[in-house]
């Protein structure tokens, strides 16, 4: 599974979804957010609300500024997942 390094919103969705292996079913019933709107945003013919961002990334588990272009697929985990980093003596 590849990802383009400038991807999309709706790209970045796909990724998740296929990294997940999850549909786009699943999806919905697990965040709560409608079929339609999660097939919207895919397509790129609607952004996401601030409300369904929060719901899909916590429920795909990835940072929002990723699923939104911003970074790189290193940058795909949650902000909380950063803050568990344990130091590790050398």
């Amino acid at each position: 599974m590849r990802m383009r390094r400038n991807s999309t919103t709706g790209a970045r969705l796909k990724y998740a979804l296929q990294l997940k292996m999850i549909t786009e079913h699943q999806l919905s019933l697990l965040s709560g957010v409608s079929d339609s709107i999660i097939n919207r945003a895919i397509r790129e013919e609607s952004t996401l609300s601030e409300k369904n961002l929060i719901k899909i990334t916590e429920t795909l588990e990835v940072n929002p500024a990723w699923l939104l272009g911003y970074g790189t697929k290193d940058d795909i985990k949650p902000i909380w997942c950063n803050k568990l980093k344990i130091n590790k003596k050398r």
